[in-house]
C-alpha cells in the first residue's frame, strides 16, 4: 500500500508552518507538529516540556529515540505533513517521503520575525543567527 509523507524542515522566520498547513489542507493530509512531542511524552511518562527541552539538547538519547519512534509511527499512518523534529532523518530512504526545506534569506526571516513578535530588527537578526546555529548543532546530533 502506498503511503504519502511530507517532512517539512524550516528555518526560523521562514513561515514554514503556514505553508505546511496549506499543503496539508489542500491534499487532505493531517498536519503534525506538536503531536510528536506530546505522544513521546505520553510514552515516556513525562511532560511535553521535558521532551521539548531534551529535543534541543544532548541530554537524553532515550527521548530522542522516542521522538524517532513516534515519527515512524506517524509516517506509517500515511497522508501526513510532519513539521520539524528532524523527521526526514529517521525516515530517510523511504520511497514515500518527500523532504522539503522552507527557508529564506536571513534578512527576510529577520524582518518576518520582527514583525510577528514585535521585536527590534537587530534583535530579530540575532535570533535568526542563533537559531540557525542551534539547528546546525541539532542536525549534527
Amino acid at each position: 500500500m502506498s503511503r504519502s509523507v511530507i517532512c517539512v524542515s524550516r528555518t526560523t522566520g521562514a513561515e514554514a508552518e503556514e505553508l505546511a498547513r496549506i499543503v496539508a489542507d489542500r491534499l487532505g493530509y493531517r498536519y503534525v507538529d506538536d503531536e510528536i512531542v506530546i505522544r513521546a511524552a505520553e510514552l515516556a511518562g513525562v511532560s511535553p516540556k521535558a521532551i521539548a527541552e531534551a529535543e534541543h539538547s544532548d541530554a537524553s538519547t532515550s527521548y530522542a529515540q522516542l521522538i524517532e519512534q513516534v515519527i515512524r509511527e506517524t509516517a506509517e499512518q500515511g497522508e501526513v505533513v510532519i513539521v520539524a523534529h528532524g523527521a526526514s532523518i529517521p525516515l530517510a530512504g523511504r520511497p514515500d517521503v518527500l523532504r522539503v526545506l522552507v527557508t529564506a534569506s536571513p534578512e527576510t526571516r529577520a524582518r518576518r520575525l520582527a514583525a510577528k513578535d514585535s521585536m527590534d530588527i537587530l534583535d530579530a537578526a540575532k535570533a535568526v543567527e542563533k537559531s540557525d546555529k542551534a539547528r546546525e548543532r541539532y542536525l549534527e546530533r
